[in-house]
């Protein structure tokens, strides 16, 4: 209640007394400084541009229903991740509207097929489908890194594109450009992921001034009006603009503080960022060359669609059969953290610096597993 003007400011105005008393807030300049940080790493213009929430779901089904009142058909695909399409499937109805789910799973792992036949495919959905309006990863949850800004540049310059919202969660911080700049109104990314900013926070960027103020329209008008709540949203926003509530609920501010000390300690750069993902790519094609092909098959994919992150299909019919989270436990008593899909699908992302010891340790555990 009376940290108002440390939220909006930070510790730019605090004595040196008092900033020896809270050392580790010492890079805590306010809430615009933080969103102007973001708003550099996605090279839009203003923070203004850009929302926080606790929950990046509640940012999707915020801009969903903003696409739905722009569009009438909107083009996914089935590598979309499974919650956020669920959330717009279900905005689409609520709104009257449709979705077109692009198959491109055969296309992608069976058929190898490079980033410009995966676009040919999509675009040519698009047009048959009479679509205006897309929602797309610009890496897919399994690793898959589409070309979304030379899709979405063509289906621009066609004219029939009215609204294109695109899932970076998996791309932020982890490929030089995390949003296909100029083309995407609204992107949703998340500082937990490959930020590593511990705490989960949801990061909204609007890609035009004109989405920015609709979704800001939204968010003042009554929350029962849309069934839509995220507390930090909210505060964040009252914080920035100096209209606090005095009633409102208590809410978790702690993600705020370790997402902006993971980004001031990380140096985002595009140059910088493409260098790693280089590295990974590299790590990743040594990862697969290790791997007891005996036990796991790796996943191929064009080599245009890399992302520097490796996916190995069991052969053994116990790990095939097992649920995804006994999988997992199982790598996690060998020291190894991976992601686990049903039918023995397992993911693991390739780091940025990797020696013997440690492909040693992931191979044992990968036989010790099956």
């Amino acid at each position: 209640m009376y940290c108002e003007q440390f939220f909006r400011d930070g510790t730019v105005d605090w004595s040196e007394d008092k900033r020896l008393v809270f050392p580790s807030l010492a890079h805590w300049h306010g809430l615009r400084t933080f969103k102007t940080q973001i708003a550099r790493r996605f090279g839009v213009s203003s923070p203004e541009f850009v929302l926080l929430a606790n929950r990046s779901a509640q940012l999707v089904r915020l801009a969903a229903r903003l696409m739905f009142r722009k569009c009438r058909n909107v083009l996914t695909t089935d590598l979309n991740w499974p919650s956020w399409q669920n959330i717009v499937c279900d905005e689409a109805v609520r709104c009257g509207q449709r979705l077109t789910n692009s198959q491109i799973t055969p296309l992608v792992f069976s058929d190898q097929a490079s980033a410009d036949d995966v676009n040919e495919r999509l675009a040519q959905a698009f047009t048959e489908n009479g679509c205006d309006g897309v929602f797309l990863p610009a890496v897919t949850n399994l690793g898959v890194r589409l070309d979304t800004s030379s899709l979405l540049a063509k289906l621009k310059a066609n004219g029939g594109l009215r609204f294109a919202m695109i899932d970076s969660a998996q791309s932020f911080c982890h490929i030089a450009s995390p949003a296909p700049l100029p083309f995407a109104d609204f992107t949703i990314a998340g500082c937990h992921k490959w930020l590593r900013g511990s705490l989960p926070l949801g990061l909204g960027i609007c890609g035009r001034s004109i989405v920015a103020e609709q979704f800001r329209d939204m968010l003042a008008s009554t929350p029962s009006l849309f069934g839509i709540d995220d507390p930090l949203l909210r505060f964040s926003e009252q914080i920035e603009h100096q209209a606090v509530d005095r009633y409102s609920e208590t809410v978790n501010v702690t993600p705020l503080f370790s997402g902006n000390a993971a980004i001031v300690a990380t140096d985002s750069g595009e140059a910088i960022v493409a260098k790693q993902a280089c590295k990974r790519t590299a790590n990743a094609e040594l990862i697969r060359k290790s791997v007891p092909t005996r036990l796991w098959q790796p996943v191929e994919t064009d080599t245009s669609m890399n992302s520097g992150i490796v996916l190995l299909q069991s052969k053994s019919h116990n790990i095939v059969r097992s649920e995804p989270n006994v999988v997992r436990s199982k790598f996690l008593e060998k020291r190894v953290a991976i992601s686990a899909y049903k039918g023995g699908l397992v993911r693991l992302s390739a780091p940025e610096s990797i020696d013997c010891q440690m492909i040693e340790s992931l191979q044992d555990a990968l036989v010790s597993v099956a």
